[in-house]
């Protein structure tokens, strides 16, 4: 009876060691199916993402030629006249100021800059001052305190003086 209960019981152990054999073997295969999928992938999407890169350059580069040799950016002043006359110009084609209209601007500009850096200043003294002022009140305040500490010192001492003398008067009697 144990012999035949022991060859069952190697048998059964014979065929979970198989069976964890076999599953073993199907979790190898299925990372390297696995493995090889994502590689597979990753390619495809790398060859993708350069046929995109690509396609951009080219149509950026066509685009650019386009538009270099193209009337919007040709310096030819004529391109702004407008139809209505010549004391007149076509916004969607003019082409800038002239030297004195950029130089008006210019100085407008250089104006505009030191009235923004004059406020500026203005500002940073104001709030130093405000922080000068801060620190001066926090000063004023801790002297203040150290000046009410000692007071309640004093007054703390005068008190205890007081009942000192209170409590040998009271002893007197």
């Amino acid at each position: 009876m144990e012999s035949l209960y022991d060859k069952t019981r190697l048998e059964l152990d014979k065929k979970a060691t198989e069976l964890q054999k076999m599953e073993e073997q199907v979790k190898r295969e299925m990372c390297i199916f696995t493995k090889e999928f994502n590689r597979a992938q990753a390619e495809e999407s790398l060859e993708r993402k350069k046929l995109q890169k690509q396609l951009e350059e080219e149509e950026n580069s066509a685009e650019i030629s386009n538009s270099t040799g193209g009337d919007l950016l040709s310096e030819d002043p004529a391109q702004a006249t407008s139809a209505f006359g010549p004391h007149r110009v076509a916004t969607d084609r003019w082409k800038g100021m002239s030297p004195e209209q950029l130089k008006d601007v210019t100085g407008v500009q250089q104006l505009q800059i030191q009235e923004k850096m004059r406020l500026k200043e203005e500002e940073r003294q104001r709030e130093a001052e405000w922080d000068r002022r801060r620190v001066q009140e926090a000063r004023a305040m801790v002297l203040l305190e150290r000046q009410q500490k000692r007071q309640e010192r004093e007054l703390r001492k005068e008190q205890d003086h007081i009942n000192l003398q209170l409590v040998q008067a009271h002893k007197a009697q």
